[in-house]
């Protein structure tokens, strides 16, 4: 109830200039909203670029690749910055818990992802990211399997703070 009279007393308030909802998170043990285990891998038997297709990458490509004026945030567990996907892509990391730019590789999960909004195009086109000539911003929000609610604002405002034109979560 009081959730339904806040709303509508804001909506009173600010009169219909605006258009907003409200996050109701529910509480978890420890204020935990994610949680992330095992590893990513890809089996023998997947074919490679499958996912390209089937969001017709290679048909969009024609339009454009990205622009590298434009910074995708990926917020996750960590993101291996020396994968050579990344070369020179990086664009101002951070790790929430340290409070810099030094990334753990985590699960995997940060990396693959990353990898598949921007990574580069593999000469046989068969691996790409969907924007592979945006940059990177990669953002650790995970402390190894756990994410607080508190480390993913933290992760969003960071990426919002520092320029990045999309953020993936």
């Amino acid at each position: 109830e009081e959730r339904v009279q806040m709303k509508e007393d804001l909506q009173r308030q600010l009169g219909n200039k605006y258009s907003f909802f409200i996050v109701d998170e529910v509480a978890l043990a420890n204020d935990r909203v994610a949680s992330v285990s095992g590893s990513v891998g890809v089996s023998a038997s997947a074919e490679y670029g499958w996912h390209l297709l089937a969001i017709n990458a290679p048909e969009a490509w024609t339009i454009t690749m990205g622009d590298p004026e434009v910074i995708v945030a990926v917020v996750d567990d960590g993101c291996d910055l020396e994968h050579d996907m990344f070369a020179g892509k990086i664009v101002a990391p951070y790790n929430v818990f340290t409070k810099n730019g030094v990334l753990e590789y985590g699960s995997g999960h940060g990396t693959h992802t990353a990898g598949l909004a921007v990574g580069y195009t593999r000469p046989d086109g068969k691996a790409s990211g969907v924007a592979p000539n945006c940059k990177l911003m990669p953002i650790q929000v995970f402390d190894g399997e756990m994410c607080l609610t508190s480390s993913m604002v933290s992760g969003i405002a960071y990426a919002i703070h520092n320029g990045a034109d999309v953020v993936n979560i």
